[in-house]
């Protein structure tokens, strides 16, 4: 998968796109994509707002498990 990332087979889907390919088709890769894309910044952020690394991680992973929970419900659009 993260061959495939990085040869651009995910890197020129929008985040819409590959939001819906997981919501659709069940495609795993693609969330995985979106996680790469943004979990760096959600870490960051998580890490800067919490100050504690433990807690930051597990806000970190409650993020991305909401958003593959509530992917079917999050409006359809084109994001970068």
């Amino acid at each position: 998968m993260r061959d495939l990332f990085r040869s651009g087979t995910f890197g020129g889907l929008s985040d819409g796109a590959l939001l819906e390919r997981f919501v659709d088709r069940g495609d795993e890769s693609a969330f995985e994509a979106l996680v790469q894309r943004h979990g760096p910044m959600v870490l960051r952020v998580c890490r800067s707002v919490l100050g504690d690394e433990h807690d930051a991680g597990d806000v970190y992973q409650a993020t991305f498990l909401i958003l593959a929970m509530r992917a079917g419900s999050i409006r359809r659009g084109t994001s970068a």
